[in-house]
């Protein structure tokens, strides 16, 4: 496969599983991007008043309180894209992921090249704040 493609952004990692939150974030960093890690919603929350970012990659497994901020990010002026990730692809949780508003959903185990391949796309077509 060819080189990752570079992406400048912001991004906030919001995921509860550690090992997961930092190779995302290693990952994004080794793409350009400045990298904020949260490691609940609530957490989140607190990220995104605190700074503006062009990107939120969020496990869609922290629950409804995840599908609802995901909705409310959508829904606010000079919105960040929203890229939410699952485990647990059924045809319900697809479909609560669809009516969030999210731009994009990676299911997992997915390449770590998809995730900045989808950044990258959203950077690209304005669907976040530009950098």
């Amino acid at each position: 496969m060819g080189p990752e493609p570079f992406v400048a952004c912001r991004v906030l990692v919001v995921d509860a599983v550690p090992a997961i939150a930092l190779a995302l974030r290693a990952t994004m960093r080794r793409s350009g991007c400045a990298v904020m890690c949260a490691d609940s919603v609530a957490a989140a929350e607190v990220c995104l008043a605190e700074g503006a970012y062009d990107v939120v990659v969020m496990d869609a497994w922290l629950g409804t309180a995840a599908l609802a901020l995901c909705h409310e990010i959508r829904a606010g002026p000079g919105a960040p894209a929203v890229v939410l990730t699952t485990a647990y692809p059924t045809s319900d949780v697809l479909r609560l992921v669809r009516e969030s508003g999210a731009d994009a959903c990676l299911v997992k185990p997915f390449a770590l090249a998809d995730l900045v391949e989808c950044v990258a796309g959203l950077v690209g077509q304005g669907t976040g704040r530009a950098p």
